[in-house]
């Protein structure tokens, strides 16, 4: 028979290690919960409104009808031989999963402060779960370019995608927009959690942001005079790597990737280390 002491469990509690190493290996050890801070934060999306996860698929419909009006209509712009609609599900949809994961990254510790003043959690899920609600967004776009193709094969038998070995690169493109919005919200974040300015301030500059990159028209369409300052902007390849990789129109400059790069490194890796040094005072302080 066993005795009380024996059949009791015994809970020992640790501090937390030190250092970078111990922050990764506890996001891999509880990575499940990155799914759980992702559905919160698709949840927060349509709370308190009348009509709830219908905003979900809207918000992208809206998204693609209003400039398809505006840039493919009104203004007439380009798009390298593509059909405009197209053109936009593609592009909108790979600038809006950097956009959203930024954004939600970004307020990633500020919407769930009740949860981390009540438990430690690894910080670093509740930020990267930001991928949780803009790859919902993605795979919406996605969709929607599907229906796009087969409307288009239907009418014009033709489906207007070049695909083959450079498709790879337009994944390439998705998973450099993904990661480097991740990186601008490792140092974010921690700002968010005290100062609304930082998610204003977001919001204006991710909106200029997307109209200084090749989105809604395309680089060949950019003035001499502005060439080079668009080349230098971090998401032009990225962006453009899609565009070759799904209809083989994009324009692959080096000064570009250079960019794209540099501002990578600075993200990904000076971001990972001013989050894990400053996390717990933000936290700790919410």
């Amino acid at each position: 028979m066993k005795s009380v002491t024996d059949a009791a469990e015994v809970l020992i509690v640790r501090p937390r290690r030190a250092g970078a190493r111990a922050r990764l290996r506890e996001l891999r050890e509880r990575r499940s919960l990155i799914g759980f801070f992702g559905r919160e934060m698709v949840e927060k999306r349509y709370a308190r409104t009348l009509l709830g996860w219908i905003w979900i698929p809207l918000r992208p419909i809206l998204d693609i009808a209003s400039r398809l009006f505006i840039f493919g209509g009104v203004l007439g712009l380009g798009s390298e031989g593509v059909p405009y609609l197209l053109y936009i599900i593609v592009v909108l949809g790979g600038w809006q999963l950097f956009g959203s994961t930024a954004y939600w990254a970004t307020r990633s510790l500020e919407i769930n402060r009740s949860v981390l003043k009540r438990a430690y959690v690894p910080r670093l899920a509740v930020v990267c779960a930001s991928i949780i609600p803009s790859g919902l967004d993605y795979l919406i776009y996605l969709g929607l370019g599907v229906l796009a193709v087969a409307g288009y094969l239907i009418a014009d038998s033709t489906t207007y995608l070049v695909l083959g070995p450079d498709t790879l690169l337009a994944l390439g493109g998705l998973l450099l927009l993904l990661t480097t919005a991740v990186g601008i919200g490792l140092f974010t974040s921690v700002y968010a959690t005290h100062y609304r300015d930082v998610r204003f301030s977001l919001n204006y500059v991710l909106g200029f942001w997307q109209y200084a990159t090749p989105v809604v028209y395309p680089l060949s369409q950019v003035p001499d005079g502005l060439r080079t300052a668009v080349l230098l902007n971090p998401l032009t390849a990225p962006i453009e790597m899609v565009k070759r990789g799904v209809f083989g129109v994009g324009e692959l400059e080096s000064l570009a990737f250079v960019s794209t790069g540099i501002f990578l490194l600075v993200t990904v890796i000076g971001g990972t280390l001013f989050f894990l040094k400053s996390e717990s005072m933000a936290v700790d302080n919410l």
